[in-house]
């Protein structure tokens, strides 16, 4: 017995020092190349991986872009991984070019993610979205890629407490100077998904995009809550949030500044006159559903400076069922922006031209709160039109709601101007409170209130 325990005793110590030692060498090498792009990923769930593991330094100085895409393309070959969580720690600031993310990635910025300096950056120029044929800015048909950009994947999302930032004043005085020897194509989203499914952005801030801020296009349930946009005031084209050709968007509990306008429906654009080279007629996808935005909810928001919630321009491939309620708009408190306060231009807007086609239908607005805005609800067939070489392709505008609105402060002004050859069809305009009746300007509609009555006609 006593030589079989020794030999047991003896065999056990030979093991623990061989795992000791090999520990150890796993250990060296780790320290000797700490940041091994060629590591193979486990089978093993791996839930977080911190980036300053992969090599960022994060001190708002180095460049990370390297250690940062290195990181997503170690998660996205991950195997029989449900979501790989990206952590950017607090307390960092991560410059980097513009990053491509993939399915089943979590982005947890607590820290900052910040953009560099474009015009010393290899930033990819990419083409243009099916639903539009050129870039949408500019004149230009190729666009610059957004800085967070995802294509065809699912399961994404974007968390945190931290910042990510676009540094879009550079972008915003290149194109208001025409500098066309920089930019010469169109300016990035901050953060944009084509053709994506299952995408979540939640409790980040969002700052100082080029173009606009958020855009999910061809997109498939999308739930944007509790995040913050900021932009300066003026800052052209600097749009909110941007659903785009895209079904079953939640859009809640934000708070948002920015440039232009805070939210803008859209559902791509085709047709003479509407800047898209496409035409309508030869692409049925802006015809069968395809390019058709549906089913979008935008509730419990507060929207500082900016341009309100609109519909439209883009509208070609319909845009359908949508619900805007319980809303803050205009609001102005000190502090919270940099230059000027509180909204300005249309609080509830819809806009489209008689060249553009598409349709505006189940539409409801209810109790919102708009405070100082240029205006409180204008409807536009002929938003920003020349009148030149019309094509006669009005957008069907029918089965829209007012409901329980109220204006406080400046806000006044309501106008429905709908086309003479496509009247808007069941407008109606129950319970709410804003200035007098008889500043209710129509064209081509009449607009029923609660009692019945045509407001249109009172005087």
């Amino acid at each position: 017995m006593k030589g079989r325990s020794f030999f047991f005793h003896g065999n056990l110590l030979s093991i623990l020092g061989a795992f000791v030692f090999l520990c150890i060498g796993l250990i060296v090498r780790d320290l000797i190349h700490p940041y091994l792009g060629s590591w193979e990923k486990p089978d093993s769930v791996i839930t977080i991986l911190n980036v300053l593991d992969f090599g960022a330094v994060g001190d708002n100085i180095v460049d990370d872009t390297a250690a940062l895409r290195r990181v997503i393309r170690f998660a996205s070959v991950s195997t029989g991984v449900a979501t790989t969580t990206i952590l950017f720690p607090e307390n960092h600031t991560f410059c980097t070019g513009p990053l491509n993310l993939t399915s089943q990635i979590t982005l947890q910025v607590d820290g900052t993610l910040r953009a560099l300096n474009w015009t010393e950056t290899d930033w990819p120029q990419i083409p243009p979205l099916p639903n539009y044929g050129n870039a949408r800015d500019g004149g230009f048909y190729l666009q610059y890629q957004a800085f967070l950009y995802a294509t065809e994947s699912h399961d994404i999302r974007i968390v945190g407490k931290g910042v990510v930032d676009g540094q879009g004043q550079a972008w915003w005085d290149a194109f208001t100077n025409h500098d066309g020897s920089t930019l010469t194509a169109g300016r990035p989203n901050l953060v944009q998904f084509v053709d994506c499914q299952n995408v979540e952005v939640s409790g980040v801030t969002l700052k100082d995009s080029p173009f606009w801020c958020l855009h999910p296009v061809l997109c498939t349930d999308v739930h944007i809550h509790h995040i913050k946009i900021r932009s300066h005031m003026y800052a052209p084209n600097s749009d909110g949030i941007d659903p785009d050709s895209s079904k079953n968007v939640m859009i809640e509990d934000n708070d948002i500044s920015c440039g232009d306008d805070h939210i803008a429906i859209k559902a791509g654009v085709c047709g003479k006159n509407s800047g898209s080279p496409l035409d309508c007629d030869a692409i049925s996808a802006f015809t069968d559903g395809t390019y058709e935005t549906v089913n979008i909810t935008i509730r419990r928001n507060i929207f500082r400076i900016g341009m309100g919630i609109a519909l439209g321009s883009e509208c070609s491939g319909g845009i359908r069922n949508v619900v805007v309620e319980d809303n803050l708009v205009g609001v102005c408190n000190p502090g919270h922006c940099e230059t000027g306060c509180c909204g300005w231009g249309r609080a509830l807007h819809l806009k489209t031209t008689d060249t553009r086609g598409g349709h505006m239908e189940n539409i409801l607005f209810r109790n919102n709160t708009i405070y100082n805005t240029t205006s409180v609800i204008e409807l536009e067939t002929d938003y920003q039109e020349n009148k030149k070489d019309i094509e006669g392709r009005p957008t069907i505008i029918r089965n829209l709601s007012f409901q329980s609105n109220q204006g406080l402060g400046t806000a006044k002004g309501i106008s429905f101007s709908c086309d003479k050859d496509m009247p808007c069809r069941n407008v109606t305009f129950f319970n709410n409170d804003f200035d007098q009746k008889d500043s209710i300007q129509c064209k081509n509609v009449e607009v029923i209130d609660e009692k019945g009555t045509n407001v249109c006609s009172l005087k």
